[in-house]
C-alpha cells in the first residue's frame, strides 16, 4: 500500500474515533469500513464517504503517475 493512502485512511479513522483492519483487497476494505452501533442511514453515509475518499486517492495517484504530479496527502 502507498504510504500516503495509508496516512489518509488513518486520518479518517482518527476523525471518527474508529479503527479497522487494513485489507489488501479493496472489496474487503470497503466491507470492513463501517461504524458499529449506528443507524442504517449513518452507516450508508459513511460508505459514501469511503467511496469519495477512495476515488480521491485513485485520482491523485493517476495525477502523480500520468501528469507528473506531486505525492501529497493534503
Amino acid at each position: 500500500m502507498c504510504k500516503v493512502a495509508q496516512y489518509v485512511w488513518d486520518q479518517c479513522e482518527r476523525w471518527v474515533g474508529s479503527a479497522t483492519i487494513r485489507h489488501k483487497s479493496i472489496i474487503s476494505h470497503f466491507q470492513s469500513f463501517s461504524l458499529m452501533n449506528q443507524h442504517h442511514c449513518v452507516k450508508l453515509a459513511w460508505k459514501g464517504i469511503w467511496v469519495a475518499i477512495a476515488m480521491k486517492i485513485w485520482n491523485h495517484g493517476n495525477k502523480v503517475v500520468f501528469n507528473r504530479g506531486v505525492v501529497d496527502a493534503t
